[in-house]
């Protein structure tokens, strides 16, 4: 049945049919959050009620605690070591050329949601020849200002289910659909990043880096409680939370790091908007859709 309805989207696709129209009523039925339950689980059915709920999990997920960390932040900052020279800056922060933003646009995959501008990669694979050198442009020009338009640099937030008939907030993520421009000079970036995240990133950290596997922490895992059991000697394993690692992050932290690293920002950097990375995200606009 799936292989039959494949079959006739890609025949028919978006043309204006009946089948068009029934599949997306029924996607739009689909992916519509009709209730949820509260912290007292309780059914909230309402709109405003489900909006409220929404936004009273995320806040609490994603405000920083009342703490003042700073000095503790403050001593880990301490030990990160000074890796990022001025010669990989000047690596990083070099002009861009036509024929790297060639690349991070054959590196974005075609059918993605748009961003708020509403044109896809598709469509920028399609007139690719004719946008090219506008593109380029742009990117150059936010690289060397420091600057992107703040029209070009807004997204959209989408809320995604971790799983089928998801029924809590903590059950969704929430995704930012970007602008392709932004999804450009982005790849750009992460392009040039790439030979440095080998360095930047400790051996410790097994997953989500090319070349390493994340089987390796479990292999090394084993290997430490074989070796404490052999040796008879005491020790503690802590099993970090994945959700608060992955869903939580201290703005606070991440922008101090960053100033310590110094990536792709020139020495005698004072203030955020000396720092490219921080000034890409800092100068967005999110917009729930």
């Amino acid at each position: 049945m799936e292989a039959k309805i494949q079959d006739k989207m890609v025949k028919k696709g978006e043309r204006n049919t009946k089948f068009f129209h029934r599949t997306t009523v029924q996607r739009r039925m689909h992916n519509n959050i009709s209730f949820i339950q509260n912290q007292e689980g309780a059914r909230v059915e309402k709109h405003e009620e489900i909006v409220e709920e929404f936004l009273r999990h995320f806040k609490q997920v994603h405000s920083e605690p009342l703490a003042n960390r700073n000095l503790a932040i403050e001593k880990i900052i301490q030990k990160v070591p000074k890796i990022i020279t001025e010669e990989h800056n000047e690596l990083l922060l070099r002009p861009i050329l036509p024929q790297e933003v060639d690349v991070a646009m054959h590196q974005l995959k075609e059918g993605k949601a748009p961003g708020p501008d509403g044109f896809s990669t598709s469509f920028y694979h399609k007139f690719w020849e004719m946008i090219r050198d506008e593109v380029w442009q742009v990117a150059e020009e936010s690289r060397a200002l420091h600057w992107l338009l703040p029209s070009l640099n807004v997204t959209f937030i989408v809320l995604i289910p971790k799983e089928e008939k998801s029924n809590t907030p903590d059950k969704f993520c929430p995704i930012a659909l970007c602008n392709v421009i932004y999804k450009v000079i982005s790849k750009v970036i992460a392009n040039r990043l790439k030979p440095l995240l080998p360095f930047l990133i400790s051996p410790e950290q097994s997953g989500y880096v090319e070349g390493r596997q994340i089987l390796d922490g479990i292999i090394l895992t084993h290997e430490v409680i074989h070796s404490l059991k052999h040796h008879k000697q005491a020790g503690m394993i802590l099993k970090l939370d994945l959700s608060k690692a992955f869903d939580k992050l201290s703005w606070t932290y991440m922008k101090k790091n960053v100033k310590c690293l110094r990536v792709l920002t020139h020495v005698g950097a004072v203030d955020y908007k000396s720092y490219y990375l921080l000034l890409l995200l800092h100068t967005c606009e999110r917009n729930p859709l």
